[in-house]
């Protein structure tokens, strides 16, 4: 099983894009969601594709919260996959020299 950590990029180019890593993990960091929240105002094409991937986060939390997991330590996907959203320290908050 691989592991795939998505961007802000990535998942405005395509809100759909989780369903496309089949039986693998993909992590989402946290810092990656509030970003997702700030864009979603508007009505351009980023905005609605932060919309739709907003929507179906919250899709996976609801189905985590029904099945007793949480996104912190992953939610089964339809394709066999499983998702994580993770919290990953900020540029700030990392030491100088790593």
């Amino acid at each position: 099983m691989k592991k795939f950590i998505l961007d802000t990029n990535i998942i405005i180019s395509d809100p759909h894009c989780i369903k496309k890593f089949e039986e693998n993990e993909i992590h989402i960091p946290l810092v990656v969601v509030e970003e997702l929240d700030k864009l979603k105002k508007g009505q351009d094409e980023k905005a609605r594709n932060a919309r739709m991937f907003s929507r179906t986060i919250d899709k996976l939390m609801a189905k985590g919260r029904r099945t007793g997991d949480k996104m912190s330590t992953g939610v089964d996907l339809k394709n066999g996959g499983k998702i994580f959203v993770t919290i990953v320290p900020k540029e700030d908050d990392v030491p100088l020299g790593m």
